[in-house]
């Protein structure tokens, strides 16, 4: 069984190494933990700003063509959220030496290069270069804004900001561009010098590599003082509805868009969270599932209808593409199919279809470096270690009872319409 192994380095960042000759690659992950807040877009302008050059490779250009040398290895970055945790992601993915008959591990200058991106960005009079900064402020607000042209993703956005207003999961993961016309290059290099000294910070490494000394090449090129780790707070799991009520929005969109948020009083760290995936699985995550068959196939309301969790917060979302004047009659099927489960009717054939997709996919999740990554990135969050083959084991358990236990605790909270003004009811 795949595993990681953890090495604490002397100055507090995480390595963990997983030695595998599964992949033909080495895949590095470095993330920064952060308090998701007010600050996001502070943290999510960052890597934007970091990866325009470093004090080796003082452009953009230069940062590529060290790549391109390096057999055409990627450096990416993202940002995510996993409950109320943001996380800044370096990756960087380089093709194993020993398939290219090369004389040194690649892996190692790719440790290298992740470490000058992160601790020698290029500076001007001691602070970010001035043009990087308002560059880069200017591609996160067009990013901020381009959220809307995915009506899709922004509804859901926006079905979270109103469910959650009191809660720090509010934020999205890129910030807001409030704001950000007055981060100077000063300030924002303050921020990141308190970050990188105080936020927790863990590195990844998979591939068939010398843990022992990826563990030394990480101590030599991380090599700086770091203050002990601020503190991570707990994500808060809020099982009872803040809200029940409907919020509804116009934008020039071509269908409406529905997403209804439910608090599921389960999450990650909870016994009933292998039969909370699975309940997800039937209500709304595949072809099969209760909401594609009675909200799109047979009454025909929906472009798409599903379902997807938050499941370090405890959150379960209903997404679906309507009419506007469908609204009502969708809605009202869509608690039908929750009602439903809640009250055991569930069959053979759905319960065993259900459970098949889930291991198929954690089956999916373990054959690529950044299913196994992001994986084991939640168990750190949670402090909740498990295993995939322990969660497909118990996947293969999970009863109708177990079901109708974690349904019977799913209650509505928000729902957000999203339709086009023009359209009649």
């Amino acid at each position: 069984m795949l595993t990681f192994n953890t090495y604490r380095m002397s100055n507090g960042i995480e390595l963990k190494t997983m030695k595998t000759d599964k992949f033909k690659t080495v895949t590095l992950e470095l993330f920064i933990h952060h308090n998701l807040g007010p600050d996001a877009a502070w943290l999510a302008l960052l890597p934007q700003v970091l990866l325009q050059g470093t004090q080796d490779y003082p452009t953009m250009q230069s940062i590529g063509k060290h790549l391109d040398n390096l057999y055409g290895a990627e450096l990416t970055k993202s940002m995510a959220k996993k409950g109320e945790r943001q996380l800044l992601n370096l990756r960087l993915e380089l093709a194993d030496a020993k398939h290219l008959g090369a004389d040194e591990p690649v892996w190692e200058e790719g440790l290298r290069l992740l470490a000058e991106v992160l601790l020698r960005p290029k500076l001007t009079d001691g602070v970010f270069v001035g043009r990087y900064v308002e560059q880069e402020k200017q591609n996160l607000v067009q990013q901020i804004r381009s959220l809307i042209n995915d009506k899709r993703l922004y509804a859901v956005k926006r079905c979270v900001e109103e469910m959650c207003r009191d809660e720090r999961y509010h934020f999205y993961q890129y910030g807001t561009e409030d704001g950000l016309d007055r981060i100077s290059a000063a300030d924002l290099y303050a921020f990141y010098r308190r970050t990188i000294v105080a936020n927790p910070i863990t590195l990844y490494v998979v591939g068939d590599v010398d843990e022992a000394a990826v563990a030394a090449a990480a101590e030599k090129h991380f090599d700086y003082q770091r203050t002990q780790a601020v503190a991570m707070l707990p994500t808060e799991v809020i099982t009872a509805p803040a809200r029940q009520d409907t919020v509804v929005e116009t934008e020039p969109v071509s269908q409406g868009k529905l997403v209804i948020g439910y608090r599921t009083g389960t999450s990650v760290v909870d016994e009933d969270y292998v039969p909370l995936l699975v309940y997800n699985s039937v209500l709304g995550g595949g072809g099969n599932s209760k909401l594609f068959l009675n909200v799109r196939e047979k009454a025909s309301l929906a472009y798409y209808a599903s379902s997807q969790l938050e499941i370090v917060k405890g959150l379960l979302f209903i997404s679906a593409g309507i009419e506007a004047g469908n609204f009502q009659q969708a809605v009202e099927i869509i608690d039908r199919q929750v009602i439903d489960i809640q009250n055991g009717k569930v069959s053979d054939d759905e319960l065993n279809h259900s459970k098949r997709l889930l291991v198929q996919s954690l089956q999916k999740t373990g054959d690529v470096p950044d299913g196994l990554i992001n994986f084991a990135l939640l168990d750190d969050i949670t402090g909740k270690p498990r295993s995939l083959a322990e969660i497909m084991a118990a996947i293969e358990r999970i009863k109708v009872d177990d079901i109708v236990r974690v349904g019977s605790r799913v209650k509505k909270d928000l729902t957000y319409f999203l339709r086009n003004e023009e359209e009649g009811e």
